[in-house]
């Protein structure tokens, strides 16, 4: 864990929610290894932010394999709010230079299912993020992400028609 236990009982059936168990607690991990450094390993996960039940994606980067890891990352600001737990948790995944790619279930601050995708040639700052899902009427589950040599990244979703799709990805600004 990079911050910590987590409060919840295996299988999260819940427990009571308040200022005192949400903050710093992590949901719905992933882990990737960094291609270009294999010491350096990038988790990914949920983070409850606060009394409010709001959720949002972050990353942490490890340089010695894995032992510690830095602070966290925001990937995106999506306003998620859940007073449960999530378990959409995201995927993320470098290519051979070393660029992390995220994809992320949401509902954001406007209650639609999303599923959103982004890199980041540092881990800490990450394009602008890019909507994948646009099926009215389902939810983008379990969302899982392959990324190649050169960069193309490909995601999966459980419950999808369409099995296997490509995200193109655009390195960020700057």
């Amino acid at each position: 864990m990079v911050s910590g236990p987590t409060p919840f009982p295996a299988g999260c059936p819940g427990a009571a929610f308040d200022a005192t168990m949400i903050p710093g607690q992590e949901l719905e991990p992933s882990i990737t290894v960094n291609r270009a450094r294999p010491s350096n390993v990038v988790a990914a996960w949920i983070q409850d932010v606060g009394p409010d039940s709001s959720r949002t994606d972050v990353t942490a980067f490890s340089r010695d394999g894995g032992r510690t890891f830095g602070p966290p990352a925001q990937v995106h600001a999506d306003g998620w709010k859940i007073a449960a737990c999530p378990h959409r948790g995201g995927s993320v995944a470098t290519d051979a230079r070393g660029r992390l790619y995220a994809v992320w279930y949401t509902e954001g601050a406007e209650g639609r299912p999303d599923l959103l995708f982004a890199s980041s040639a540092d881990g800490r700052r990450f394009s602008a993020p890019r909507r994948l899902h646009t099926a009215p009427g389902s939810i983008p589950d379990q969302a899982r992400l392959a990324v190649d040599a050169s960069g193309r990244a490909w995601y999966i979703t459980e419950g999808s028609l369409r099995l296997l799709h490509r995200a193109e990805a655009q390195p960020p600004a700057g």
